[in-house]
């Protein structure tokens, strides 16, 4: 049973990445095509320029990537970026120093006194944390030259998203001593989360979420801390948010008196971070990243945007999730020390990204992501001990339709609520049959 529900989720997982939809500004389906996957949107095209900046130019300059992009003289931030005028992601850096709050706010614009500026005499360096592309850029390094690296970077997010997937399902088997219990979970996981849609872009969330459950299973199960602090450390350099599970980690081996153990860790993760630490001097003359500071906003509009807003929100796109609190009193139960490192991490990541302020797209369900494969641990409980597993399963289909629909027809679901094909279908149902069946 085990290998068939695994390589049904591999299935499902591979078939959207080829099937590729283009759309008319007014939701027709313009074409649709099998072909091999390219970069979407947002900061994606960002972190593929850094990657490619990397590869190509062996540096972390990105001024002549954009250059050559909007001139359509390359391939940088991707087949469908080619001659498009991008947002840059920059910082600013002259002498060693930075001079990017100086200069502009953090959406790009020019402080007050600051128009006239002349932003060619400084040194453009990503604004855009450098893990993802660093790491990718030393794995697809024999592609030098070639554009297919767009395509093997999609690739290795969805590899890197079945590898979180297994371990839920290792993780969750572990608690509940279940099998079938275990199976279920992960096909939950699988095909009623965002993990689905998610798994085909070059956005840091799908790495996260695996680095979080996997880091988890390392430490909590197989006692590994020198492998989980280099994962936790990789983490850090993709997104720097990954310093909570490592702080809160770390309070854990300090209480449990295991000294030994957070040596270990704590060693290994500094060995990936200090990279973080190298970059920000050598362009900045700092430790920190200024640019990218961490800033309050409001967290009740926060609170209802990244989790029950029909545009930005966890539960409309993935209502199975809700569950997972049905799971909290058993798993207290049986594991109560362990209910509160798993509480901790949960709520604490979720708070931070919650108070965020909005800038750009701060109000966005991917940035819970990380959480997600510990909310389905309490998922596989509240099953288990559920007298409403029809109810259950109800909830499940409804997720799993809401997010097939995002995995295949990706385009509808941004700015859009979860609604949006089943209104496609009922007024546009004759331009689907044409394109269908022309």
């Amino acid at each position: 049973m085990k290998k068939y529900v695994f390589l049904i989720i591999l299935l499902l997982y591979l078939i959207p990445v080829f099937l590729q939809f283009n759309f008319t500004s007014d939701f027709h389906i313009d074409s649709i095509e099998l072909r091999f996957p390219r970069v979407l949107a947002g900061d994606e095209p960002h972190y593929l320029i850094l990657m490619n900046s990397l590869i190509d130019d062996k540096d972390f300059l990105i001024k002549n990537n954009y250059e050559q992009v909007e001139k359509n003289e390359s391939c940088d931030a991707g087949f469908s970026f080619k001659g498009v005028k991008l947002d840059r992601r920059a910082m600013y850096t002259k002498d060693g120093k930075d001079y990017t709050l100086n200069l502009i706010y953090l959406d790009g614009s020019r402080r007050p006194g600051k128009e006239n500026v002349d932003l060619e005499e400084y040194t453009q360096v990503t604004l855009v944390p450098i893990g993802l592309p660093l790491f990718s850029a030393l794995l697809f390094f024999p592609l030098k030259d070639s554009c297919a690296r767009e395509h093997f970077a999609i690739f290795f997010s969805l590899i890197v998203s079945l590898i979180g997937i297994y371990y839920v399902y290792k993780v969750v088997l572990h608690y509940t001593e279940n099998e079938a219990t275990a199976l279920l979970t992960v096909l939950a996981y699988a095909l009623g989360t965002e993990i689905w849609h998610y798994s085909k872009t070059f956005f840091t969330e799908p790495y996260l979420a695996t680095v979080f459950i996997v880091s988890y299973y390392l430490i909590i199960i197989k006692k590994k801390d020198v492998s989980a602090g280099l994962l936790l450390g990789a983490g850090y350099l993709m997104k720097q948010t990954m310093v909570i599970p490592f702080l809160i980690y770390f309070v854990y081996y300090i209480y449990k008196k295991e000294y030994r153990r957070v040596m270990c860790f704590t060693f290994t993760f500094m060995i990936v971070a200090i990279i973080f630490v190298a970059f920000n001097y050598v362009h900045f003359g700092t430790f920190t990243t200024p640019a990218k500071k961490f800033t309050y906003g409001d967290s009740i509009t926060g609170l209802y945007k990244n989790l029950f807003s029909p545009i930005t929100g966890l539960f409309p796109f993935s209502p199975l999730l809700l569950l997972s609190f049905f799971g909290v009193k058993q798993f207290y139960k049986k594991n109560k020390e362990e209910f509160i490192l798993l509480g901790t991490l949960t709520i604490t990541y979720s708070a931070l990204m919650i108070s965020f302020a909005a800038v750009g797209g701060a109000y966005a369900s991917r940035y819970l992501l990380p959480v997600i494969p510990f909310m389905m641990v309490l998922w596989g409980f509240a099953y288990s001990f559920s007298k409403y597993k029809r109810i259950a399963m109800l909830i499940i289909l409804v997720s799993f339709l809401i997010n097939l629909q995002a995995a295949l027809i990706y385009p509808l679901f941004w700015d859009n609520p979860p609604w949006i094909v089943i209104k496609a279908l009922l007024t546009k149902s004759d331009r689907i049959i044409e394109v269908l069946f022309s």
